[in-house]
């Protein structure tokens, strides 16, 4: 039977309507048939999707991403597993499904599992048949690996930067009880072939060791299905309250099976002392005495730089001093045995009980004992420059000629005196966008993903390689770096759609390869640094924070500091740094992370899109002149020609508006911005029935449950759009006034394609 697709568009890529029919399922026969649901061929050790389809991925050079083959699915209907639904779908379309899948509750949505289930229901305790069908002997095989992440430290960021450093393809999404400060998700990773239940638990290890140990145990259970989709309120077991918005990541890459790698971090089987400290509370009651006192996030930084890979000789004593100094730092709690036990597994002698009995041999407070200052004196000594040294020289990239000559004597002062007179005759720094941006400047443009600010960015560094007005800007002319870390491929796009509109710009580049400027031994810093100096460019843009550092634990100050030492560094020779960055998810108008970066920018644009559609920009910090200036702009679209198959390729590209342009900012109550989130997701128009429908459902609109009261909000709300003229009724359907948004779901990727 085909098992292909006829559908190829991106998740939240293509059209609403093509993304809505995704999200409902398969389509031109990929619902399988029970019959070949249950037939030997299709269960372990089969290919996932069909051998002549896929040849050229597992053995050739054809490169297809694992997010787009077929996976037999299986999703239940609720946590009783009595009803199922077999489906064969590919990643991609797996979260779009997760994506538009709503609920008021928790235990009201559906679950997911990447395997095949049959027909025999679990037996009741008393021996009669049940109705449960999730469970481990009534699942044939796996077709993928699931992760589940609750301990609320390790962002999906920085979870997914570890398996894109791998070449895993994945997809994440977070569950109910997520939020910004404990972050809890999931992740699914697609098999090339199918596998047994035994089988399953090998590689559900290799991904728990690409992901550094931190999965929970409960992903290891053969059967263990997930909740998928968002849901209004948390289930009251946990403490009920509104549940945060639902988050998806897509990870490119290839099936975990054909990924090489050897660091497996299984379950543990034999050791129940072990899983208590792992889930428990410290292994001992006493406090080590050889402390540094420096904070936790400090500690795991300067661990990170001691080296403990393959090429690294097996060093016993090396071995146990690290461990001890650890276990000191740490009061022996199970954060410091987590920490040691995935330092010492990057070794391939590694052994978890090895590890387990080396700690519980320690004694913290002992006299003799190793302490935590061994951390950082070794961590040194392999070039690790520590959280408090910011400042990065680049002096192994040889001497700067516009440095004046050595001398003998003793260099002057740094410091200098100026009285007030003095300060008046100072010559203003050269601008670069004038009232915006200075030379030497580090700003961030930041916002939601999707916002439009990978879209703002190329279009201010193309009018500075043009020596073009911006927004009403005049810019200084000069070369660009353009940094695409995250999207190097859609970027090519952007400026070739920029190139299209404005004409060619021989001085803006667009820079590729650059995957980490976050370790301090990191060549890609190294070398980026070489070009800045070589070419000496007027902007470097990087695009996106998250991306070119990796792993980066965003709330730190030590952390965030580093962020900060590389920009003002790349700045050494002249150039103005803009970061492209998330904002916070209550849209504070700072930047995500840590307050030490806001603080230490000099402009800061928020990127939002506003009620109307219109995409706007807003200085929320300025030290080169006013914040008050209206960035406002619309995405136009460029052709790109066709593809292979002849379909037509749209490049989008930043169109500034201005004044009478751009529709006046309207403010709009919640319940009015639930209404029109529900237009637009619908494509910009609905029948309006339909839409009462949905408002009526939404605990936006209002949060009684009364009907009566409801359905008067719900009139008040449409009532008033109309007024304000965000909304037009005619002929029973409802229409946006303004809404580009159409337009923007075809280049909107889930994460922040734009």
């Amino acid at each position: 039977m085909d098992m292909r697709h006829d559908y190829d568009e991106d998740l939240l890529g293509g059209t609403p309507e093509k993304v809505r029919a995704a999200a409902a399922g398969p389509r031109n026969g990929s619902e399988f048939a029970k019959e070949d649901f249950l037939t030997k061929e299709h269960t372990a050790g089969a290919p996932v999707a069909q051998a002549d389809e896929w040849d050229d991925l597992l053995g050739g050079t054809l490169e297809v991403s694992g997010l787009d083959m077929p996976l037999p699915v299986t999703i239940f209907d609720d946590v009783h597993g009595a009803t199922m639904q077999r489906k064969r779908l590919t990643l991609r379309e797996l979260a779009a499904k997760v994506w538009y899948t709503k609920a008021a509750r928790k235990d009201a949505l559906p679950l997911l599992k990447l395997a095949r289930f049959g027909d025999a229901p679990k037996p009741r305790k008393d021996g009669t048949p049940g109705t449960c069908l999730r469970w481990d002997e009534n699942m044939l095989s796996a077709t993928g690996i699931e992760g589940d992440y609750d301990a609320g430290i390790v962002s999906m960021e920085s979870a997914a930067a570890m398996l894109e450093s791998e070449g895993i393809a994945a997809v994440f999404y977070t569950s109910t009880h997520h939020t910004p400060d404990t972050p809890r998700w999931r992740v699914l990773c697609p098999l090339a072939q199918e596998v047994s239940r035994d089988e399953r638990e090998a590689l559900c290890a290799r991904l728990n060791g690409a992901l550094g140990g931190i999965l929970g145990e409960e992903s290891f259970k053969p059967s263990q299905s997930y909740y998928f989709g968002e849901a209004a309120q948390r289930d009251e077991k946990k403490g009920g309250g509104r549940a945060h918005p639902l988050e998806i990541k897509l990870v490119e890459g290839l099936p975990i099976d054909k990924v090489p790698g050897r660091k497996l971090f299984p379950r543990n089987h034999n050791s129940d002392d072990l899983d208590d400290l792992l889930g428990g509370t410290s292994s001992t009651g006493r406090k080590g005495q050889g402390k540094t006192g420096k904070a936790w996030s400090v500690v795991l930084s300067a661990l990170w730089a001691i080296p403990n890979g393959p090429e690294v000789p097996k060093n016993w004593q090396a071995f146990s001093d690290i461990g001890m100094a650890l276990h000191e730092e740490s009061d022996g709690s199970k954060a410091g045995f987590a920490a040691f036990n995935a330092w010492a597994a990057q070794h391939p002698s590694y052994d978890r009980n090895e590890c387990w009995n080396r700690w519980k041999s320690f004694r913290p407070g002992e006299s003799g004992n190793i302490g935590g200052g061994t951390i950082f004196t070794e961590a040194k000594k392999n070039g690790w420059l520590g959280p408090v040294d910011h400042t990065l020289d680049f002096d192994d990239l040889g001497e700067d000629e516009t440095a004046p000559d050595a001398k003998d004597e003793k260099p002057a002062s740094h410091l200098t005196f100026l009285s007030p007179a003095q300060c008046a005759t100072v010559q203003a720094r050269s601008y670069l966008i004038k009232g915006m941006i200075a030379e030497r400047d580090v700003a961030c443009v930041f916002g939601a993903p999707g916002a439009g600010k990978s879209l703002l960015t190329p279009f201010l560094g193309y009018a500075v390689a043009q020596g073009r007005e911006a927004f009403g800007m005049r810019t200084k002319p000069g070369s660009v770096f353009y940094v695409a870390a995250e999207d190097e491929h859609g970027m090519r796009g952007r400026v070739r759609a920029l190139q299209q509109a404005h004409g060619d710009a021989d001085q803006f580049f667009l820079v590729g390869g650059v995957s980490n400027l976050l370790a301090t031994d990191s060549p890609d810093l190294k070398e980026l640094a070489r070009a800045v100096k070589a070419q000496r460019p007027k902007l470097i843009v990087i695009d996106t924070l998250a991306m070119a550092f990796p792993g980066l634990e965003e709330n730190s100050a030590d952390a965030m500091g580093r962020v900060v030492a590389v920009a003002r560094a790349l700045t050494k020779w002249g150039a103005a740094v803009i970061l492209v960055h998330h904002d916070t998810k209550s849209e504070s108008g700072t930047p995500r992370g840590h307050s030490l970066l806001n603080g230490a920018l000099d402009v800061a644009i928020h990127v939002k899109r506003d009620e109307s559609g219109v995409i706007r920009g807003k200085l929320t910090k300025n030290r080169n002149g006013s914040c008050d200036r209206d960035i406002a702009f619309r995405i136009a679209i460029e052709d790109g020609g066709v593809d292979e198959d002849g379909d037509q390729i749209t490049l989008p590209r930043c169109e500034e508006l201005d004044a009478s342009q751009a529709p006046a900012r309207v403010k709009l109550t919640d319940a009015e911005r639930a209404v029109m989130d529900l237009i637009h997701t619908a494509g910009g128009e609905i029948p309006e029935a339909e839409l009462r429908k949905l408002c009526m459902d939404s605990h936006r609109i209002a949060k009684s449950d009364n009907p009566e009261t409801k359905r008067k909000a719900v009139y008040r709300a449409l009532g008033r759009l109309e007024e304000k003229q965000r909304i037009v009724s005619r002929d029973g359907q409802v229409r946006a006034c303004v809404s580009s948004r159409s337009i923007e779901r075809e280049f909107e990727d889930c994460d922040d394609d734009l």
